[in-house]
């Protein structure tokens, strides 16, 4: 799938001025990247639905876990406890079950998300780990029983939820497969122009991927890259180094590398999100509105959906400067071409996107609402100060080393 086969002429001459414009602010050094869950995508890590979904199926295997099912709690989950342990009881052995019970594991039924506000379901999820911890064996000091324990399972509930992120999000693939990939490209990217100048890099991914590959494809020495990922690693900015990634929603390593902490937290629930806009000037907010008040950003690996992102977003004023995001739109062509795609096989649909003028013939209705659709989002998106430059997931890591 190619964006040249579906937008009209005119959007992809726009399309195409933009990137020039951008490649300007690579050479000046006016620019900031900021990551999200896209670019670690290629290396087998998670989008947010399949996360969400994977921490349901670990919670599912862990259900006799008597840490993880505490006798006591609020009379809903006690009511689902017994529920599901008579029926675990009298299905545990089936092969059917025992598969949708890996299936569920793998987060095979994120499908099942679809549509969910993703911070209200980590959110659900969190609450209901809260409900689900034993504190039982801990000493607990005389007339502190009630605090102690309410402060202690949201201890042991972040640590729970810090474990199985850091195990999901370890990455499926070598480091050097991924330098074809988008996140390849942003490393050259970052190494490759004006290569004796600083950088910083902000991510919203909890993982260490971006750092791994600076030091793999990049040929970044260790010493060189610094991870941010609280108040105190963020309070003075590492001397001597080259590249500064700042974690700003958590930092959790997931190779051997950058071992040398992890956040105390990670932002994923709703009201880890508030907390954060509750604190003005704490540093994920202080870094935020500097760099969008003082670089060009460039967000990369963002839905259009993606409602995190959006309350992100809204929180920032517009400045002077010029920020862009790449938005991939094979979903929404997915969406526009809905009723035929249902029909086709795999060879019929990529055949059908390789021929314009067919498609102009042939689908001129579903061509005016695709191009219409992205019309109303550019002018949603320039509204907050973004110019989006539309791509395929196919043609990004293309589109960006051709900046270079």
């Amino acid at each position: 799938m190619e964006v040249k086969k579906l937008l009209f002429d005119e959007v992809i001459a726009w399309n195409d001025n933009n990137l020039q414009k951008l490649k300007h602010s690579l050479k000046d050094n006016q620019y900031t990247f900021c990551l999200g869950a896209g670019v670690s995508i290629s290396a087998g890590l998670p989008d947010w639905y399949t996360l969400l979904s994977k921490i349901i199926g670990r919670l599912l295997y862990l259900s006799n876990n008597e840490k993880l099912d505490d006798q006591t709690g609020r009379k809903g989950y006690s009511t689902y406890k017994a529920a599901k342990h008579e029926m675990f009881m009298q299905h545990a052995s089936e092969k059917e079950f025992q598969n949708k019970l890996k299936q569920a594991y793998r987060g095979d039924y994120n499908y099942m998300l679809q549509g969910e506000d993703t911070l209200e379901l980590a959110e659900a999820i969190y609450e209901f780990i809260l409900e689900s911890v034993s504190v039982d064996g801990i000493d607990i000091p005389q007339g502190m029983e009630a605090k102690w324990i309410e402060q202690d399972k949201s201890e042991l509930t972040d640590f729970y939820i810090k474990q199985f992120v850091k195990e999901i999000c370890t990455p499926k693939k070598e480091i050097w497969e991924l330098e074809s990939k988008a996140i390849g490209a942003i490393v050259k990217i970052l190494v490759e122009i004006n290569p004796d100048i600083e950088k910083e890099v902000i991510t919203y991914n909890y993982d260490n991927l971006l750092e791994e590959c600076l030091r793999v494809i990049g040929k970044v020495k260790d010493s060189e890259i610094y991870s941010y990922g609280n108040s105190k690693e963020a309070g003075l900015k590492k001397k001597n180094v080259k590249y500064h990634i700042y974690h700003v929603h958590g930092f959790l390593p997931v190779t051997d590398h950058d071992q040398k902490f992890e956040s105390e937290k990670i932002v994923l629930t709703e009201n880890s999100y508030t907390d954060i806009e509750k604190m003005g000037y704490d540093w994920v907010n202080v870094i935020q509105s500097y760099k969008y008040h003082t670089s060009n950003l460039i967000f990369i690996g963002f839905s259009g959906q993606d409602y995190n992102f959006r309350r992100i977003l809204r929180s920032l004023s517009v400045g002077k400067q010029h920020h862009y995001i790449f938005i991939c739109i094979d979903d929404i062509v997915k969406r526009v071409f809905k009723k035929l795609i249902d029909d086709m096989t795999t060879l019929e649909f990529e055949t059908l996107f390789s021929d314009k003028d067919r498609l102009q013939k042939k689908y001129p209705f579903e061509l005016i609402m695709l191009n219409q659709m992205l019309s109303a989002k550019s002018i949603y998106w320039e509204k907050h100060g973004l110019i989006p430059i539309w791509t395929t997931i196919a043609e990004l890591p293309t589109v960006l080393l051709g900046l270079r």
